[in-house]
């Protein structure tokens, strides 16, 4: 599993710093219960507590079904917590909620990018573009998709050559750095421990 400080971004801890402000000001006595939850989610999301923060989340979903900032908010949650798939299940409900809110789509980019689907990706980062061609974190993204694209055949071919050394280079620097939860890749290199006799390494890529 990524170390959780890969998961934070500067767009993030923006965020968390805004729901930590907001919930410290605002009144709570004229609040549905659902606000009420949100609010409590907000403040322990600020504090760290995220499995807390999520329940939260889940109680105010329960309430506020169509309230596409919740889902965003627990798919950050998701998110800190590694629960990849949650969180993209809960970025596609905040998109079809609201398809312009470009937070959701940059995020569910980035998670495209660390599950490997590239293309994915793509479509999502280029969404974002379209509406905000200067938005740095998608342009930057952007552009590094044709260099990871190129080293997953490069690490391909290096396989396919027996060239396993190389294979475990190149799937190693993809998974530490790019795609840390791509399955194909862990799987990839697997291959290529057990081609060379390492099996506990092979074990350990095949979990």
């Amino acid at each position: 599993m990524a170390r959780l400080d890969r998961l934070y971004n500067p767009l993030w801890s923006l965020w968390v710093f805004i729901s930590a402000l907001e919930w410290s000001v605002t009144g709570s006595d004229s609040k549905t219960p659902s606000e009420k939850h949100v609010d409590l989610g907000k403040e322990y999301l600020a504090r760290g507590n995220f499995q807390d923060a999520l329940e939260e989340f889940h109680r105010a979903i329960d309430g506020d079904p169509e309230n596409f900032m919740t889902y965003y908010r627990r798919a950050t949650v998701y998110l800190a917590l590694g629960k990849a798939k949650a969180a993209l299940s809960d970025l596609n409900k905040v998109i079809e909620l609201k398809p312009d809110f470009t937070a959701a789509r940059i995020q569910r980019g980035n998670v495209f990018l660390k599950q490997g689907n590239l293309e994915a990706a793509r479509s999502d980062f280029e969404a974002v573009l379209r509406v905000n061609p200067s938005l740095e974190e998608a342009r930057i993204q952007m552009e590094s998709l044709h260099g990871i694209g190129r080293k997953k055949e490069d690490a391909l071919m290096a396989f396919e050559d027996h060239e396993y050394p190389l294979t475990i280079d190149l799937v190693s620097d993809l998974l530490e750095n790019h795609c840390s939860w791509d399955v194909s890749l862990r799987e990839l290199r697997g291959q290529a421990h057990l081609a060379m006799g390492d099996m506990p390494q092979a074990i350990s890529d095949f979990k």
